[in-house]
């Protein structure tokens, strides 16, 4: 569905999948704090945010630091920039070779 564009219905599907099986959390809360952010649904993003701590995939770490820009929170935006840059080193330098 993000693929797609059907960006509203990544949200439902998710959040009713996940009213049911909150245990879930940490493997679909990547696909709505994407959808969040692409858009520019800020509040929902940070309860997404909020909801699940423990994601580190790039769309997480991506809505993060958006978060913190539109928050005009330097210190949080440098330190998330600091964790999403070391995560994306490995893949990349790997892909180099």
């Amino acid at each position: 569905m993000l693929g797609l564009g059907q960006l509203s219905t990544v949200i439902t599907q998710v959040n009713g999948v996940l009213a049911k099986r909150s245990e879930w959390t940490s493997e679909l809360n990547t696909y709505r704090v994407e959808a969040a952010w692409k858009l520019a649904q800020w509040d929902s993003l940070e309860n997404y945010l909020a909801s699940d701590v423990k994601s580190t995939t790039w769309s997480v770490g991506l809505g993060q630091l958006l978060l913190s820009a539109k928050k005009k929170d330097a210190t949080a935006f440098y330190e998330t920039l600091k964790v999403v840059r070391s995560d994306q080193i490995v893949p990349l330098s790997a892909a180099s070779f």
